[in-house]
């Protein structure tokens, strides 16, 4: 058993830890590709978006839309790269769980004995308006994701 746990404490721990302090090398920013969109955020919080340019021991350069923006190495607190975007998976995950959950609620709501209509009738029902209520909840969420690159050291 303690082999076992030695094994996974190995094999998910080191990585994790390994990836975390990469983080904190300026040096990460040689990944970026010219062009690629990033967001920083800089010492006083403010979020600067834009396509990666260039970086030197001493800044980075980002084009925003008002041209390009250098940014000193000390005011950096953070550089994420933008990943692809997750709408459509958000939408059909969302309007998927507002199905179920809509079915759900319009089973239990119908009262039983109905002729005109069933409790299959109250789930159908309930699914598509939960469909669509989960598909607009979907839509308006977060469609990026971000994973950092450079995190500066406290």
């Amino acid at each position: 058993m303690q082999k076992h746990l030695a094994a996974v404490l190995v094999l998910v721990v080191l990585p994790v830890s390994w990836a975390q302090n990469n983080q904190t090398d300026w040096q990460s920013l040689s990944r970026l590709q010219s062009g690629q969109k990033i967001q920083l955020i800089d010492a006083s919080h403010q979020k600067h978006s834009g396509a990666f340019s260039s970086f030197t021991d001493q800044a980075i350069v980002l084009h925003e839309r008002g041209g390009d923006q250098t940014i000193q190495r000390t005011n950096v607190l953070r550089v994420n790269v933008q990943g692809r975007s997750h709408r459509l998976r958000n939408v059909l995950v969302a309007a998927a769980l507002g199905a179920g959950i809509g079915a759900g609620i319009g089973y239990g709501a119908t009262p039983s004995g109905k002729i005109a209509f069933t409790k299959s009738d109250g789930a159908g029902l309930g699914a598509a308006v939960g469909f669509v209520g989960g598909a607009v909840v979907g839509a308006f969420g977060p469609s990026h994701s971000h994973k950092a690159i450079y995190r500066s050291t406290p």
